[in-house]
């Protein structure tokens, strides 16, 4: 991940009043590359596939801490593997049917969901 990207998700969790922490930083990356709603373990295989070492459930705790920060919301859309996805930039949020909860981050350069 380059530098600025880096100090952009840097910036953000610290705007929500958390630390940067490496698998913080790591996991919102993924749901950006990700795009729409992604559920933990799509979140975790990636980040394995990009040589990674974080436990799944580290990427669920992160994913909540996350949420209770106002960065990823939750999106029940029923029974299924928690989906996450990224926030359009001024708090706008969009959904897709499914058969997941999910999570969703913000970012001001793209468009994202928040679940």
């Amino acid at each position: 991940m380059d530098a600025a990207r880096t100090a952009g998700l840097t910036s953000r969790l610290r705007d929500a009043g958390l630390r940067a922490t490496g698998p913080r930083i790591e996991i919102l990356a993924a749901l950006e590359i990700l795009g729409g709603h992604r559920a933990a373990e799509e979140i975790h295989d990636l980040l394995t596939a990009q040589g990674e070492r974080i436990p799944r459930s580290s990427v669920y705790n992160v994913l909540v801490s996350l949420a209770d920060a106002g960065l990823v919301m939750r999106a029940d859309a029923g029974p299924g593997a928690v989906r996450s996805t990224k926030r359009a930039a001024g708090g706008t949020t969009t959904s897709s049917a499914g058969s997941a909860t999910g999570f969703s981050t913000s970012n001001a350069s793209s468009a994202s969901v928040r679940a």
